[in-house]
């Protein structure tokens, strides 16, 4: 199995540098997994970045993607979007991917009985993480970071 791995910035550790967030420097149909994790927030025109991610994936290969929903404004160096199954069967549908999969869930959200998409513990307050820690047991809801994750088959 070979891994490769793209971004816009310079290192030395990547196969491949963008030449821009919608134009990446790789032969079309290449790849049998197309995989983005926590991307899809950080570009712009998204509807155009789902057709290069398609691009590049074979006939009946599949495109990846993992967006938060619930995350936090972070800029790296914009932060644009969070998206719904919806949205991304839209996405993906505008990119000519036969959607397999579209859900959004929390892996924190497993230790709750009652929890609520809002921030994960890294981005509350101390109060607030002690206040989790001991009332969620007791079925107070509990807010936790949700991501979407879509696959799409390039058809």
């Amino acid at each position: 199995m070979t891994w490769h791995t793209l971004d816009l910035r310079a290192d030395s550790t990547l196969t491949y540098r963008a030449l821009s967030e919608y134009n990446f420097p790789i032969d079309s149909d290449r790849y049998d997994i197309v995989l983005s994790g926590q991307v899809i927030e950080h570009v712009r025109q998204i509807w155009v970045w789902i057709r290069e991610l398609a691009r590049v994936c074979k006939v009946g290969g599949k495109v990846v993607t993992i967006n938060p929903v619930s995350w936090p404004y972070h800029e790296a160096p914009v932060d644009c979007w969070r998206a719904f199954p919806e949205g991304m069967r839209a996405l993906y549908e505008h990119a000519n991917l036969k959607v397999l999969l579209s859900l959004w869930e929390s892996l924190e959200a497993t230790k709750y009985a009652r929890h609520i998409p809002g921030r994960s513990a890294e981005w509350q307050g101390r109060r607030e993480r002690w206040a989790y820690r001991i009332l969620g047991p007791l079925g107070v809801p509990v807010e936790c970071a949700y991501d979407t994750i879509t696959i799409g088959e390039k058809t």
